[in-house]
C-alpha cells in the first residue's frame, strides 16, 4: 500500500483549497450523474453543515499539492443512525488504482472506529464503472439497490 498523507480539509482554511475539494468533488460527482450542476463552494458549503451530522472531509494531495483523492464522512450525532458512519470517496481519473481510495478508505475505517460505530456505508452507480470495481476488488457487500427514474425535460 501506498503511504499517503491524509489530511483533515473542511472546514477550508483558504479559498484555495476550498476551489480544490469542490473542484474534485464536482468533477466525480459529473462522472456519477452527468447533467448536475456543479456545486459552487458557497452551496458545498451549506451542504455539508447539516444539523445532526458531523460531516467530516479528509485530502490525499500529489507530489505537486494538487488534490487527487477526497473522502467526505457523516457521523450522526443527533442519535438517529447511531452504528453508521457514510462515506463518499472519490479519486481523480488519472490516478486510480494507486491506492488512494483504498488509502481513503483505511481513514473511513479508522474513523469508524474513533466514533465507537459499526457499519460504513457507500454507495456507487453503474455510470462510474471505477467506483463499481473498486466496491467489488475491496469485497464490499450490495446491501441496497436504488432505481432512479429521470426525466429531463
Amino acid at each position: 500500500m501506498h503511504g499517503y498523507d491524509i489530511v483533515e480539509l473542511f472546514p477550508f482554511t483558504s479559498d484555495v483549497d476550498a476551489q480544490a475539494v469542490v473542484g474534485l468533488h464536482n468533477a466525480v460527482g459529473r462522472e456519477k450523474i452527468p447533467y448536475r450542476q456543479d456545486a459552487s463552494v458557497e452551496q458545498y458549503r451549506a451542504k455539508n453543515d447539516e444539523p445532526g451530522i458531523d460531516m467530516r472531509h479528509f485530502g490525499i494531495a500529489d507530489a505537486d499539492g494538487d488534490l487527487i483523492g477526497l473522502l467526505i464522512a457523516g457521523v450522526w450525532v443527533d442519535g438517529t443512525n447511531s452504528h453508521l458512519v457514510w462515506v463518499q470517496i472519490g479519486v481523480r481519473q488519472d490516478v486510480r488504482k494507486r491506492g488512494v481510495g483504498r488509502a481513503l478508505l483505511h481513514r473511513a475505517v479508522a474513523l469508524a472506529k474513533e466514533k465507537g460505530k459499526s457499519l460504513i456505508t457507500a454507495d456507487t452507480i453503474s455510470t462510474v464503472p471505477a467506483g463499481k470495481e473498486f466496491s467489488e476488488v475491496i469485497g464490499a457487500d450490495v446491501a441496497m439497490r436504488e432505481l432512479t427514474n429521470t426525466v429531463l425535460t
